[in-house]
């Protein structure tokens, strides 16, 4: 296991939509040898309303700040759902990794106005590092609202991947997060 002053390092991720933390790029976090906690976008969580879930992810992030390090992944939905929560606390103190999300959901879930409001205002209680990572071509997380967030916040880090849609390829996010996760 990854450690840092002997204590494994811990990713807390939230997946997309009907996804579990143990699968795909859950499972991907845990083989580089970190411990993985966060929460499965499944039946019972995902049925809560959005204020419930964000006020459990909030929880969620504060327990396990607390205990140490923590960084932040997230994928589509989840990154919705994380960028909602990081509205309700304070700066985000570690490094935040955001897959298919464009800052405020093309499809329109609630509160999306929200975040695109609170960075033109200047308002956005921005992490110390965050990365956001999402296809040109992504109908869900719309490449040219992440670019306005993006403008609107220069400590985000956008990166538009060419011709990609809304799940980008396995060796593309296999290669962010090492970077990620261990500066290579």
């Amino acid at each position: 296991m990854f450690c840092h002053n002997g204590l494994m390092k811990t990713v807390y991720y939230l997946p997309g939509r009907d996804s579990s933390i143990t699968d795909g790029l859950g499972l991907a976090i845990k083989k580089s040898g970190f411990k993985v906690i966060g929460r499965d976008l499944l039946s019972d969580f995902i049925n809560y309303r959005i204020a419930q879930q964000i006020e459990i992810i909030k929880k969620d992030i504060e327990e396990y700040l607390s205990a140490g390090s923590l960084i932040l992944i997230a994928r589509s939905y989840g990154a919705f759902l994380l960028l909602q929560t990081l509205v309700e606390m304070m700066p985000f103190p570690g490094r935040v990794l955001l897959f298919e999300a464009g800052g405020v959901m093309f499809f329109r879930p609630p509160r999306a106005d929200k975040l695109m409001n609170l960075a033109k205002e200047q308002n956005f209680p921005a992490p110390k590092y965050l990365e956001i990572h999402t296809g040109t071509e992504d109908t869900q997380c719309h490449p040219s609202i992440a670019e306005e967030f993006s403008r609107l916040m220069p400590e985000i880090k956008l990166n538009l991947v060419e011709g990609a849609g809304h799940s980008l390829e396995q060796q593309y996010v296999e290669r962010v997060l090492e970077r990620f996760l261990f500066g290579r």
